[in-house]
């Protein structure tokens, strides 16, 4: 079966020719038949709402789900610089890390969909709110004691546990004399 290609809403003339090895030939027969054009894919955003606010440094999944009535579909979605894409079509869900602000920010998540003919679906644009991380980590050590003595030249056990409330609180250890 030859495969056909050609862009939507274009009539064709498809004629066909048979003939044996004594050299008979058939009448040929020939049909015109109207291309439909390719539909671009549909694409519904379920989360984040418009509005949402998230924290500075954490993460927000776009959820959804693409439609596509010819093969696959690729999904992106891009939030302050960082971009995330899938293949479909079907459900989706994409994590985009939130953007590091200083004070509270307006966002827009755009999300896209093209098709492998290239027919993008219509963008969804949802604006989103980013604020700022102002909650200090907590530090404990836990060894050593505070006026503990150590003998020189073997190893110390150093002990600590850090926390943030989001959750990304990095633990470094520095040694000064005094």
């Amino acid at each position: 079966r030859p495969r056909i290609a050609a862009a939507g809403g274009t009539t064709l003339v498809v004629r066909a020719e048979a003939g044996d090895r004594s050299g008979n030939s058939a009448a040929p027969a020939e049909r015109s038949v109207t291309l439909s054009p390719d539909a671009p894919p549909l694409l519904t955003v379920t989360s984040p709402a418009a509005g949402t606010r998230f924290s500075s440094g954490t993460t927000v999944v776009v959820a959804g789900h693409v439609e596509e009535d010819n093969g696959s579909v690729r999904v992106t979605a891009l939030l302050g610089g960082a971009s995330r894409s899938a293949i479909g079509p079907g459900s989706f869900s994409l994590p985009l890390p939130v953007p590091v602000v200083a004070a509270t920010t307006g966002l827009v998540l755009a999300v896209t969909a093209v098709d492998a003919a290239g027919n993008a679906a219509r963008p969804a644009e949802i604006a989103l709110v980013v604020d700022p991380d102002l909650t200090f980590p907590t530090l404990s050590i836990a060894s050593p004691e505070e006026g503990a003595s150590h003998l020189g030249g073997r190893p110390l056990l150093l002990v600590a546990s850090a926390s943030d409330e989001g959750g990304r609180a990095v633990l470094r250890w520095r040694v000064a004399r005094s």
